[in-house]
């Protein structure tokens, strides 16, 4: 159709106002879920590594956007986050713990009966720059169940803790504000494996596989406890094979699983009822290698999938429907960790192994070797190049254990030598991501010096003559004002002071 005249005018007006990519979305348009906050660009960081005096024990989770984890620091227990400034920041609490969980803004942390009754603390992280520590609150009640926790959860009325070994484990339900237990423990004997627990309210729900040592009855479960304790069960995969994982999105949580033949999803709310049917992920069964993980953070959750030699990844929606799939370049090693920004995937690919030599007839020797690189795909655009951030080898069985930490707009690798690599290294944080300084105002890379692209887009829509005919314009104007054009980050986006 041809192009109206009286349109011409208000083309020409556009010279310099490509429209935003709808899929880069202001800086101050909120996220949705339970807990709204403005999304954050990231920028690129150099990968420096800076000592780390963590020693990891467990992840905690994620509050506000920041990831926690527990560990040990010059022998005494501690909380660990990253700070504004890409390094590791070091909390002190007065509990060695065994367990973790979140609730809201707060990091809940647990510690069993072994030498002294069971413990609980609390730990305000509204600001993660400045948390505040409760008290140590010790059980009133000498339940013996409250032995070591395979799952943790807590809400504001509810504490559910899943306790006990493999063979016979026990399902724990307390009042939040009491810790006095609501029923008996309800008890398992046929090889209960938790692998999520969730609390809303007065209710509580565990995901988990329930076997035989055979695995003739292997089944992954939602359990669901009421608030007066009873507990249902409710079967989400009948047959499966391979490792399950689990993800929070906001107040639901993202299940998936492989059986001999295909992966599925399905999508349960935090008292474990199911919100939809299960879902198989579409993909091309002969590359795809068996391996596949969730990966999440902010409330977003990425699907990723091993093919041959290579990761790829895919977004996951709320009701479990998954995005375009996109290969991350340069991921070969064996394992993947990664979180979701808000404009894009950092990732930390890892792998290695270990060798054995034989000299003559009586003497056989052990190496390894273990790498750790990291990078950045964006959400448009092409990815910077590939960093390799840590590497080792040496005599004996030693590797690297990464972690990612985020914080709104910002990523760093967190790599932690385990066996024989902790005898010539020390855990190291190396910047991955970080958000852009508050001073620049990041733009679509074809918007102008003006940035009136995305309000000439609001106000005038554009059809795909008036497009072609500014993608043209804006080349040209990009090699004549090449000189005193602002800098473009390797996610695709112009930073404009």
């Amino acid at each position: 159709m041809p192009t109206p005249r009286a349109a011409l005018p208000l083309a020409l007006l556009a010279l310099a106002c490509e429209p935003a990519d709808p899929a880069l979305l202001p800086i101050d348009e909120p996220i949705p879920g339970p807990t709204p906050r403005a999304q954050v660009r990231s920028c690129p960081a150099a990968p420096t590594p800076t000592p780390a005096r963590l020693d990891p024990r467990f992840t905690v989770g994620e509050a506000g956007g920041v990831t926690w984890l527990f560990g040990q620091v010059d022998g005494g227990p501690a909380l660990a986050h990253l700070a504004a400034d890409g390094s590791l920041a070091i909390t002190a609490v007065p509990l060695s713990a065994q367990a973790g969980a979140i609730d809201g803004s707060r990091v809940w942390l647990y510690a069993p009966n072994d030498t002294a009754p069971a413990r609980l603390l609390s730990v305000d992280v509204a600001d993660p720059d400045l948390p505040t520590i409760g008290e140590v609150m010790p059980s009133p009640h000498d339940e013996p169940a409250l032995t070591a926790a395979a799952a943790f959860a807590v809400s504001d009325r509810r504490i559910l803790l899943v306790t006990g070994d493999r063979a016979a484990r026990q399902v724990v339900l307390l009042d939040a504000a009491t810790r006095a237990p609501i029923a008996p423990p309800h008890a398992f004997y046929d090889g209960f494996e938790p692998l999520h627990a969730t609390c809303a309210a007065d209710r509580c729900a565990v995901v988990a596989v329930i076997d035989d040592e055979t695995q003739a009855l292997r089944r992954l479960v939602a359990l669901r406890v009421s608030p007066d304790g009873a507990v249902a069960r409710e079967t989400i995969a009948p047959v499966w094979a391979g490792q399950p994982h689990t993800a929070e999105q906001g107040d639901r949580v993202i299940v998936s699983w492989p059986d001999e033949h295909n992966l599925y999803l399905r999508v349960l709310d935090r008292s474990g009822e199911f919100l939809g049917p299960v879902v198989p992920v579409p993909g091309d069964r002969n590359t795809w290698n068996r391996q596949s993980a969730l990966l999440h953070a902010g409330g977003a959750v990425m699907l990723a999938l091993a093919e041959e030699d290579r990761w790829s990844v895919a977004p996951v929606g709320p009701h479990g429907t998954i995005g375009p799939r996109r290969q991350i370049p340069g991921a070969g090693l064996q394992g993947l960790r990664g979180a979701p920004l808000d404009d894009g995937l950092a990732w930390l690919g890892f792998g290695g192994e270990v060798s054995h030599n034989e000299f003559g007839s009586s003497v056989l020797t052990q190496t390894w070797r273990a790498e750790v690189h990291g990078g950045f795909l964006p959400l448009i655009g092409d990815p910077p190049p590939l960093r390799s951030l840590v590497r080792g080898d040496g005599d004996g069985d030693g590797r690297f254990e990464p972690h990612v930490l985020v914080r709104p707009g910002a990523a760093a690798a967190l790599i932690v030598p385990r066996g024989d690599a902790g005898h010539d290294s020390d855990p190291v944080i190396v910047p991955l991501r970080a958000a852009c300084p508050p001073q620049r105002r990041c733009a679509a890379a074809e918007h102008d010096s003006l940035g009136c692209g995305a309000w000439f887009s609001r106000v005038l829509p554009l059809d795909h003559l008036h497009r072609a005919a500014l993608a043209g314009l804006r080349r040209l104007h990009a090699r004549i004002d090449a000189d005193s054009n602002p800098p473009i980050d390797d996610a695709g986006t112009r930073c404009q002071t």
